[in-house]
C-alpha cells in the first residue's frame, strides 16, 4: 500500500495487509504508535483479533466507519487511541487515553470514536504531559477499533522482569499477570491478578505461580460497557493459565522482544476455549534496549551437517576447519596477508554453537566477502548455496580500489584455470596420506603417534585443502550464474551428470539387492526377523560377506550425522544396510540403468528447450559446461571430507581408549566432551588440568539438557554478550506461498517432476523405513538418507538449499524434490495425499480420498 493511497483512505482495515511488505508506507505518524504496532503484529501472522483504524487527521464519515465494522466479526467491538509517540521507548502513555469496551450499536461506535478523540484534550492527559515535559501541540490521535475477544482470562506480560539484570538466558524471568474477565481489571488494578513467572530457558521453561484471592473480575455488562463482578467461589483459587498457556504466551513474547529488539510489555487475553490472542505490545519502560554488537545467527544449510546437539570435540574440530580453510581461500583470491590477519577474528567466528547446535555466523561470511571483488553478486550466491531464507545488507562496502579488483579479479581467473590440475594433486596428496593411515589398527599406537598422525593430517590435507573450498566457490558461481541465464530448466540441465561419486554407495546397494532378488535363499535369510538377525543370517553367505566387507572399507564413513565426531558409523553398526536392501529388494525396477535413462532424457528435453540469445550462446554453453563440473567436482570432493573424518573420529576414539586405560576417563565417548586441545593437552603437557572426569559429567549433564530442550530457531539476532540474556528466537516465517492458499507450501524446487501421493514422514533414516514410491517428508538430511531416496516417488525438505546434498542426488537419481519450506513437519500429516512440483518448486496439501 503506498503512501498516497493510505492518505486518501479514511479507514485501514487489518485485512488489507498481508505480510510485512505491505506495511512499508504506513507509518506510526499515520496510525499511532499503538495501531502501528497492531499492524506489525497482524502482518507478522500472530494471533490478533481483526481491527480497522482511523488515521491520524483523516476525515472518516458516518458510512465508512459502519462500513470497515462490518468488515469486522459480528459482535461487540473495542474502541481504543492511538497516539503519536505513544508507545514510544521512553514514554508509554499508558491510561492516559479513554478506551471504551464491549460496544454495540452503531451508535454507540460513533460516540465512542467522538470520546476517546476528545480524551486528548483531557486534563489528566495534560498533567502527564508537563509531568513528562511532553508538549501536546504536536500529539496526534488515531482510532482502533477491534473485534472484542471472548476473554475469559487475560493480563500483561513483561518478557523480562523490570527489577532483574539477567547475565544470561538462563537468568532471565519472564512475569505474567493474570486475572478472570477483560483485561481492563488487570490494567486498572480494579481486580487481582495471579503472578506467574517463567524462569531458565526458552522451550525448558520452568513455571510457578503465586495465587491470588480473585474476588472480582470487570467482564460484560448486560446492556453492553463493561462493569465489575463478582468472581465465583470456585474459581477464585483457580490458577488463571494451564502451565502450557504460559509458556504459549512466554513463546509469543520473546518473538515479539526479539522482533523490535525490545523487552516487550504485552496485553493478552485467552478464550474458554484456551485460544490466545494479544491486544497490544509496547517497549518495556524503564529497562533499556539490548546494547552492543548484533550478530545474525543462521543453521538453514550446515544443519545437514551438523544436525541436533552437536559435541565440543567435534565443533571445537569443525570451527578450525573452516577458520583454516577460508583463511587459505582468502589468501588464493589475492587478499593479502595484512587484511587476513587483520580480519583475523572474522575467520575465528565463521560458525557458532549456540545450545549445542552449530550455526553460521553470517556476520563473519559477509565480512569475508568483502574482501573479495564482486561481493554483492557473490552474496547473492552464497545465499543460494547456504540455503539462507533471509536476505541480510552486508554491513559495509568493500573498499578495494580499481586496482585492487583488477588484481583480484586476474587472481581469481587464474585459480579458475589451474583448479583442474591442482585438483589432481589433492587427490593424490589425499590417497597418499589417507592410504598410510587407514589401514592402521589405531588402537594398537602409542597415543603420542596418534597425535603425531592428527598432525600430518593436519598439516598435509586441512592445511592444504585449497582444491575443494576454490571449487565450491566456483560451483557457487556458476550455479547463480546458470539459474540467472535459465531460471526454469537449470536444474533439469544439472540432471544425469556422469561421475558422481556421492551416488556410488547407492548404486552399489542396488546391484547387491537384485543379487539378492536373484537367490531366493539369501533372500529369505536377510528378511528373516529383526535388521540385526537378518545381517547375522546374512553373513554366512560368502558372497554377501565379501561385498559387505568391501562395501564398508570404501563407504563405511558415508551415514547419517557423518561429520560429528561422536557419530557410530556404518562401520560400528551396518545393520541400516540389511533395512536399505530390504526396501529395494521387492523392487525389481529399481535399477541403476533406470535411473540414468530417466535422467538422460530430462537433461536432453531441457537443453532443446532452454531458449538463449544468439549472441550469448557460447558463453551459456560455457556456464552450464563450468556448473555441471562444479557441483559434480563438489560432491566428489565432500566424499574427501567423509573419509577424513571418518579417520579423524578413529584417531581420537583411539586416544579416549588410552585416557581410560590411565584413569583419565571413565568411557571411551567420554572424548568427545573434550575439546580438541584439551584432548592433545592431556598427552603434549599442554593442558590446564588433568581433572577431566568432572569436567566431562558437566559438560554430559549440559548437552543433555539441549537435547531434551527444544532448538532454537533456525535464525534469529543476537545483541551484546551472545548468552548475556538474549533468548535464541526470531519471528516465525509464514508457511504459505505469496498466494496466500493455506494449502499450498513454497520452497526451492530443485528436480523437476510432478507426484501425487501420500506423505510419509521420516524422523531418521535409522527408523526401519519402508516406502514403496511415498513422498518422503523430513526435516532435512545428509549422506545418511541417500539410500532411501530410490524407493521414494518424491521428496520434501523443510531444510536446506539447493545445492546441498539432498538436493544434487535427488537430481542425480531423478525424484522430484523441494526443499527449504517452512514450517512443512508441522504442516504435513503422515499418510496425507500431497501433489509436489519439482520444477515450481511447491507442494499442495490435498484433502483425504
Amino acid at each position: 500500500m503506498s503512501v498516497a493511497t493510505a492518505s486518501a483512505l479514511s479507514v485501514l482495515h487489518s485485512d488489507a495487509f498481508r505480510g510485512p511488505g505491505d506495511l512499508a508506507d504506513v507509518t506510526a505518524k499515520m496510525v499511532g504508535g499503538k495501531a502501528h504496532k497492531l499492524l506489525v503484529l497482524h502482518t507478522l501472522g500472530l494471533p490478533v483479533p481483526p481491527f480497522f483504524v482511523l488515521p491520524v487527521g483523516a476525515d472518516c464519515d458516518r458510512d465508512a466507519i459502519i462500513g470497515a465494522r462490518r468488515r469486522l466479526p459480528p459482535g461487540p467491538v473495542a474502541v481504543r487511541s492511538s497516539a503519536v509517540g505513544e508507545d514510544a521507548a521512553g514514554l508509554s502513555f499508558a491510561g492516559q487515553f479513554d478506551t471504551r469496551l464491549e460496544v454495540d450499536s452503531d451508535e454507540a461506535l460513533l460516540a465512542a470514536i467522538a470520546e476517546v478523540r476528545a480524551s486528548v484534550t483531557s486534563e489528566r492527559l495534560t498533567a502527564y504531559a508537563e509531568r513528562h515535559g511532553v508538549p501536546l501541540s504536536g500529539l496526534g490521535i488515531a482510532v482502533v477499533v477491534q473485534a472484542m475477544f471472548p476473554s475469559d482470562a487475560s493480563g500483561v506480560l513483561f518478557t523480562v522482569d523490570p527489577a532483574a539484570t539477567p547475565t544470561d538466558d538462563a537468568a532471565r524471568v519472564i512475569l505474567i499477570s493474570a486475572g478472570w474477565g477483560l483485561g481492563e481489571g488487570i490494567v486498572s488494578g480494579r481486580a487481582d491478578a495471579d503472578v506467574v513467572r517463567l524462569s531458565g530457558r526458552p522451550g525448558a521453561f520452568e513455571v510457578t505461580t503465586e495465587l491470588a484471592d480473585k474476588r472480582a473480575a470487570v467482564v460484560r455488562g448486560p446492556s453492553g460497557g463493561t462493569v465489575e463482578a463478582e468472581v465465583p467461589e470456585a474459581r477464585r483459587h483457580v490458577p488463571c493459565l494451564t502451565d502450557a498457556q504460559a509458556v504459549a504466551l512466554a513463546d509469543l513474547g520473546l518473538r515479539l522482544e526479539a522482533h523490535f529488539g525490545l523487552p516487550q510489555d504485552i496485553e493478552w487475553a485467552v478464550d474458554a476455549a484456551g485460544s490466545i490472542a494479544l491486544l497490544q505490545s509496547r517497549p518495556l519502560t524503564g529497562v533499556g534496549p539490548r546494547t552492543g554488537v548484533v550478530y545474525t545467527w543462521d543453521n538453514s544449510n550446515i544443519v545437514e551437517s551438523y544436525s541436533g546437539v552437536t559435541t565440543p570435540l567435534t565443533y571445537s574440530f569443525a570451527r578450525t576447519a573452516y577458520e583454516t580453510v577460508y583463511r587459505q581461500f582468502c589468501e588464493l583470491m589475492g587478499v593479502t596477508r595484512q587484511d587476513i590477519e587483520a580480519n583475523a577474528a572474522v575467520f575465528k567466528a565463521m560458525i557458532g554453537l549456540i545450545r549445542g547446535r552449530v550455526y553460521y555466523r553470517l556476520d563473519s561470511w559477509y565480512r569475508c566477502l568483502l574482501l573479495l571483488p564482486g561481493a554483492r553478486y557473490n552474496k547473492r550466491f552464497m545465499e543460494q548455496m547456504m540455503g539462507v531464507a533471509q536476505k541480510a545488507d552486508l554491513g559495509g562496502e568493500s573498499r578495494t580500489g580499481k586496482l585492487r579488483i583488477a588484481y583480484l579479479v586476474w587472481k581469481l581467473m587464474a585459480a579458475l584455470g589451474s583448479l583442474g590440475s591442482r585438483t589432481e594433486r589433492f587427490r593424490t596428496t589425499f590417497r597418499t596420506v589417507y592410504d598410510r593411515w587407514h589401514g592402521q589398527a589405531l588402537e594398537t599406537l602409542p597415543a603420542e603417534d596418534l597425535v603425531a598422525a592428527y598432525r600430518e593430517l593436519e598439516r598435509e590435507l586441512l592445511l592444504e585443502w585449497k582444491a575443494p573450498i576454490i571449487n565450491d566457490f566456483f560451483a557457487m558461481i556458476f550455479f547463480g550464474v546458470l539459474k540467472k541465464m535459465a531460471p526454469e530448466l537449470h536444474n533439469d540441465l544439472l540432471c544425469g551428470e556422469p561421475g558422481m561419486e556421492s551416488t556410488l554407495p547407492t548404486r552399489e546397494i542396488l546391484a547387491m539387492a537384485k543379487a539378492i532378488r536373484d537367490d531366493p535363499t539369501l533372500r529369505q535369510a536377510i528378511e528373516a526377523g529383526s535388521p540385526a538377525e537378518g545381517l547375522a543370517a546374512a553373513r554366512a553367505f560368502p558372497a554377501f560377506e565379501s561385498w559387505l566387507v568391501s562395501y564398508l572399507d570404501r563407504y563405511g564413513d558415508r551415514c547419517m550425522e557423518e561429520l560429528k565426531l561422536e557419530t557410530r558409523t556404518l562401520r560400528d553398526d551396518p545393520t541400516f544396510l540389511v533395512s536399505t536392501l530390504r526396501n529395494y529388494v521387492g523392487r525389481a525396477d529399481l535399477t541403476s540403468e533406470a535411473m540414468d535413462t530417466r535422467e538422460a532424457s530430462v537433461r536432453r528435453a531441457a537443453e532443446d528447450a532452454v531458449v538463449i540469445p544468439f549472441g550469448k550462446r557460447t558463453l551459456f554453453r560455457w556456464i552450464l559446461r563450468r556448473a555441471r563440473r562444479h557441483v559434480r567436482e563438489r560432491e566428489n570432493l565432500r566424499f574427501a571430507r567423509t573419509r577424513v573424518f571418518g579417520l579423524v573420529r578413529r584417531l581420537f576414539r583411539a586416544l579416549g581408549g588410552h585416557f581410560v586405560r590411565v584413569g583419565l576417563l571413565d568411557e571411551v565417548d567420554d572424548v568427545f566432551y573434550l575439546e580438541k586441545d584439551e584432548v592433545f593437552g592431556l598427552v603434549e603437557g599442554t593442558g590446564t588440568t588433568v581433572h577431566v572426569k568432572p569436567l566431562v559429567a558437566s559438560r554430559r549433564a549440559e548437552f543433555e539438557r539441549y537435547r531434551r530442550g527444544p532448538s532454537p530457531d533456525a535464525r534469529f539476532e543476537t545483541r551484546g554478550g551472545v548468552h548475556f540474556g538474549n533468548p535464541f528466537v526470531g519471528v516465525a516465517s509464514p508457511t504459505a506461498a505469496p498466494s496466500g492458499d493455506p494449502n499450498l507450501l513454497s520452497g526451492l524446487g530443485c528436480a523437476p517432476g510432478i507426484v501425487r501421493e501420500r506423505a510419509r514422514i521420516v524422523h531418521s533414516p535409522k527408523d526401519d523405513v519402508r516406502l514403496d514410491g511415498q513422498i518422503l517428508v523430513c526435516e532435512r538430511t545428509d549422506p545418511g538418507w541417500v539410500p532411501l531416496f530410490p524407493t521414494a516417488g518424491g521428496l520434501l525438505v523443510e531444510r536446506g538449499s539447493a545445492l546441498s546434498h539432498s538436493a544434487i542426488v535427488a537430481r542425480e537419481f531423478g525424484i522430484p524434490t523441494v526443499v527449504g519450506i517452512p514450517g512443512l513437519m508441522k504442516r504435513v500429516r503422515d499418510g496425507q495425499m500431497v501433489e509436489l512440483d519439482g520444477k515450481a518448486g511447491t507442494a499442495r496439501l490435498l484433502p483425504d480420498e
